[in-house]
């Protein structure tokens, strides 16, 4: 098995769950690095990335802040602040998180063309999933060929009538006249629509 068929998987996961693949997979990255971090503070070559990164970019370091420990932050950000002219003055904030999250697009997006071309059952599965968000149909369309530039746009274009659908029944459940029983993936649309625009995963599926 190469490392485009475990990413396969994951993204097979994501797709079950009505979830753009690859938001899902740039989610176990955050997750991955942000644990790493938080439980290996003391770890000297963890501690040098860090110091060396200048720190987080203001979305990460919410992001932890949020599921970090105490003492944990107290050590991370006193190494920073050891040089803090330095990074602010100097502006040299390299989020490793961003980092990470951008060298993933790259590896993800090419196990997603891959998987297309190579694994039927993964083309299969994809071919009746929600789609991809903006960000990562941009970067997996701008790599393909022709034939996989009009299968992208076939599937989109049938998610997005799907998406219309509900969009449409949860207007109609929100008319003072209904009388029927509320759809809850309908309820559920208008989140779905804008995580297609934005990118990103349901809540209960994040960091």
């Amino acid at each position: 098995m190469n490392l485009y068929q475990l990413k396969l998987g994951d993204m097979e996961e994501a797709m079950q769950l009505n979830e753009c693949p690859l938001c899902f997979l740039d989610e176990a990255v955050k997750k991955m690095y942000l644990n790493r971090l938080i439980n290996n503070v003391l770890d000297d070559g963890y501690r040098e990335e860090w110091q060396e990164s200048g720190g987080l970019c203001p979305e990460h370091a919410l992001l932890l802040l949020e599921h970090g420990s105490a003492t944990g932050h107290a050590i991370l950000y006193q190494d920073l602040i050891h040089n803090w002219q330095d990074i602010w003055l100097n502006n040299k904030i390299n989020c490793p998180v961003c980092k990470r999250l951008t060298e993933n697009k790259q590896d993800a997006s090419k196990a997603f063309m891959w998987g297309i071309k190579n694994a039927p059952t993964f083309k299969e599965r994809y071919s009746t999933s929600a789609g991809l968000c903006k960000e990562h149909f941009n970067i997996v369309y701008n790599q393909a060929d022709v034939e996989m530039q009009s299968f992208l746009i076939t599937v989109q274009e049938r998610a997005f009538q799907e998406l219309n659908s509900k969009l449409t029944l949860l207007l109609r459940q929100h008319d003072y006249n209904f009388q029927g029983k509320k759809d809850p993936e309908a309820a559920k649309a208008w989140r779905k629509a804008a995580r297609y625009w934005s990118s990103g995963v349901e809540k209960k599926w994040r960091v």
